[in-house]
């Protein structure tokens, strides 16, 4: 049985933003760069709330903060910070409908779960799983991550975006971002993206790990 992730997101005070417009190109700039690299597919409705169907339960995280790091990255000043709730679960897809939102089964029912329960607290990245052990492992480790990247300066989110993007070295990173390499040191070392990463390979490794021997 495949295992997928859906991504269930919407902005962070959305009604506040001035620049919809811009807002809007940018995070369909973002869903579209999750789409190519994982083969994803997403909607966008209201102007400010999307979904993103993932075949590849064990690119969720990675997906999750690519969305978040391209958001922030453009905000177009301190007072106008963007930035997105998204709700990850993973599961089955018992049905396909026409589009994602005719679309169901217990990935899409533990995203919508997930997403209710950030509505009712200030956490902005929630991971729901089949697999309750493992959901309680990765918990902590999420609100970890999540009060990391909901830190982030627009410098920070912008090289964490083009690192998760790429995976350069940082002297490619430097010349794409036209910065000096101790600047690009530095921002990473701010942004903590040794955090992140060991976060994301972690989260990779326990959704591989379950799928693995739960779903053969």
């Amino acid at each position: 049985m495949a295992i997928y992730a859906v991504l269930t997101g919407d902005i962070v005070k959305s009604r506040q933003v001035a620049l919809k417009k811009k807002l809007i190109e940018t995070l369909t700039e973002a869903l579209d760069t999750v789409k190519e690299k994982y083969q994803a597919d997403y909607i966008l409705y209201r102007g400010d709330s999307f979904q993103v169907v993932i075949p590849a339960a064990s690119d969720a995280a990675i997906a999750a903060i690519i969305i978040r790091s391209k958001l922030i990255s453009c905000s177009p000043q301190k007072k106008e910070r963007w930035d997105a709730r998204i709700a990850i679960g993973l599961g089955s897809i018992s049905y396909w409908g026409a589009g994602i939102t005719d679309s169901d089964g217990p990935a899409f029912h533990l995203s919508g779960k997930a997403s209710d329960d950030l509505n009712h607290n200030k956490n902005r990245l929630l991971i729901k799983s089949p697999w309750p052990q493992t959901e309680k492992m990765l918990s902590l480790n999420t609100r970890f991550a999540d009060d990391i990247i909901s830190r982030w300066s627009r410098y920070s989110a912008e090289t964490a975006y083009y690192n998760l993007v790429y995976n350069e070295s940082q002297s490619l990173l430097a010349k794409r971002l036209n910065k000096s390499q101790p600047t690009i040191n530095s921002r990473i070392a701010t942004a903590k993206l040794d955090l992140i990463a060991a976060y994301i390979r972690h989260v990779t490794e326990y959704i591989k790990w379950e799928i693995d021997n739960d779903h053969n």
